[in-house]
């Protein structure tokens, strides 16, 4: 019925270390992400050398009707571009998928990851 004064110190340990770490996860810089949530656009790669001509590539049937194709393209590989060929996507209801891109700012390219995003107004 009585707990020693050892347990009781485990006990109040083992609590103390829980409320550290639930405050370590609500207080975190990065906050607490649901698996759901939006993907962060990761940082763009800028290059000063343009990308080539995208490649002519044959496209292979279609799985199944939930898939996309998502066209090859050209990334950068810290020296060179290197090209990505295309392959195919699965939908994600709510969500759009947007293709890896080069954008052109003031004689500076940028390249940006594929992403997928959510649809607004809950369309599928």
């Amino acid at each position: 019925m009585f707990q020693s004064l050892q347990q009781r110190r485990g006990v109040a340990s083992w609590l103390s270390a829980g409320i550290v770490l639930s405050a370590c996860l609500v207080f975190s810089p990065q906050g607490v992400r649901s698996a759901s949530a939006e993907p962060a656009e990761a940082p763009a790669i800028e290059v000063r050398l343009a990308p080539p001509d995208p490649l002519v590539e044959v496209v292979p049937p279609r799985p199944s009707h939930r898939h996309f194709w998502v066209h090859g393209h050209w990334s950068w590989n810290g020296r060179s571009h290197v090209w990505v060929p295309g392959y195919y996507e699965v939908e994600r209801r709510g969500y759009v998928y947007r293709e890896p891109r080069w954008e052109n700012v003031g004689g500076h390219w940028y390249f940006h990851e594929g992403a997928w995003h959510r649809r607004w107004g809950g369309q599928r």
